[in-house]
C-alpha cells in the first residue's frame, strides 16, 4: 500500500477531509467485517486475512492522523479567537 504523506493530509480542505474520514471509516468497517467473518480453510485464506489486518492498521493510522490534524486546527482557531477577545 502506498503511504499517504502528512503534507497530503494537511493539504486537504475541510470538506475533502470529511470525505476522506468518511471513506476511511467505511474502509475500517469493511476490513473489520472481513477479519471477523472470514473463515480460514487454507493458507491462501489466512494470507488474505493478514492482508486485511494490515489494511485495517493502515486505515486506522491514516484516520488517526486526519482526526489529530483536525483537532489541532480547531485548537488553533480557538486560541486565535481567545487572543482576539482578550
Amino acid at each position: 500500500m502506498g503511504d499517504i504523506e502528512d503534507s497530503e493530509i494537511k493539504g486537504l480542505d475541510h470538506r475533502d477531509r470529511k470525505e476522506v474520514l468518511k471513506a476511511l471509516d467505511q474502509g475500517v468497517d469493511e476490513a473489520l467485517k472481513k477479519v471477523k467473518s472470514g473463515r480460514i480453510y487454507n493458507n491462501t485464506n489466512e494470507r488474505t486475512r493478514i492482508k486485511w489486518l494490515k489494511a485495517l492498521g493502515y486505515l486506522a493510522d491514516v484516520f488517526r492522523k486526519v482526526k489529530k490534524d483536525d483537532e489541532i486546527r480547531d485548537l488553533e482557531e480557538r486560541i486565535e479567537q481567545l487572543e482576539k477577545e482578550g
